[in-house]
């Protein structure tokens, strides 16, 4: 078994949920309301996390607002903890992602890094869900090009 498998299995084991199907080397893991997906790639020799944040508005303004938060929030990586915000536009949903070195990867590591991300989405969720009214996306991020 790979080695970034093992952590991730530990992890299911530990859940209650038993040894994980990986397909293409990707598996999940239901968390609530949340599905948390893993990647492993050998070939970088790290494990890739991500989950669904919010769905993205179809009203121009409520999107342009949410862009304008995730930009904010996006700045030199201090909103995201380390992770990723990023939009996946076939599905139309925010996507928080955090890519975790083999190296060093335990099960207690791992459980961290999965509640650390929840935590994060679950915070993301309750400001971005208020925010996406147009009249809350105040002003315009203070960095200027």
């Amino acid at each position: 078994m790979s080695s970034l498998k093992s952590p991730i299995n530990a992890l299911a084991e530990k859940l209650g949920l038993g040894a994980l199907t990986f397909e293409e080397g990707m598996c999940s893991i239901q968390f609530d309301a949340h599905v948390f997906n893993f990647h492993v790639d050998e070939v970088q020799s790290e494990l890739l996390c991500f989950l669904r944040v919010i769905d993205i508005p179809q009203d121009p303004e409520k999107r342009l607002a949410l862009y304008r938060r995730l930009l904010i929030t996006s700045a030199f990586g201090r909103g995201a903890g380390g992770g990723h915000l990023g939009v996946d536009e076939t599905e139309a949903f925010v996507v928080f992602s955090r890519a975790v070195p083999a190296e060093g990867l335990s099960v207690d590591r791992l459980e961290l890094i999965v509640e650390l991300m929840l935590d994060m989405v679950e915070s993301f969720q309750r400001e971005w869900v208020e925010d996406a009214a147009p009249e809350n996306a105040g002003p315009p991020a203070g960095i200027r090009v």
